[in-house]
């Protein structure tokens, strides 16, 4: 984890310096998306306040805004779930007698980033105050013991949205 949260904070991303630039590009564009999301949110929020009436069109164009940030995280979560199954295959790792995870490693990964872009939303700095770090730490832990069960073969990881449609 602490290679994704260098890569978070770098303010010029090269992925060609990690070992798996797919995931850490991925994640990049997973923080963009998350910064575009929350902003999008608090903007509907704040209008749907306001005391003021907004035209059709000002909603329009924040719900647009909003919905390319959802779809942008979406499209970023199944690449690294995709990268990580096609990963795991290469790998021969026999997880048939293991019980599946809820999700894959792209919505933890998520999540997590979510949390990273709300900590570091207002601070300019890209980095989390130390309250939202120890969360993120625990958020790290969680996902370093998933990505070590996967790999031992304790747990399996449920088949990607676009692999399982071309599955028979």
């Amino acid at each position: 984890m602490r290679t994704l949260w260098r890569a978070l904070r770098t303010p010029v991303f090269d992925p060609s310096h990690y070992t798996h630039p797919q995931v850490v590009a991925a994640a990049v564009g997973l923080l963009d998306a998350h910064y575009r999301h929350n902003a999008a949110l608090g903007q509907l929020t704040r209008m749907s306040q306001a005391s003021t009436e907004f035209g059709e069109g000002e909603w329009r164009v924040v719900t647009d805004f909003f919905a390319d940030a959802s779809r942008d995280i979406r499209a970023l979560i199944a690449c690294v779930d995709i990268v990580v199954h096609h990963r795991v295959l290469a790998l021969g790792i026999d997880c048939s007698q293991a019980a599946v995870h809820p999700c894959g490693i792209g919505t933890v990964l998520s999540r997590h980033i979510r949390r990273w872009a709300s900590a570091t939303a207002d601070n300019g700095e890209m980095v989390p105050s130390s309250t939202a770090l120890g969360i993120l730490v625990d958020q790290a832990r969680v996902y370093n013991r998933l990505v070590e069960r996967v790999i031992t073969g304790q747990v399996r990881l449920p088949v990607p949205a676009h692999q399982a449609r071309t599955l028979p």
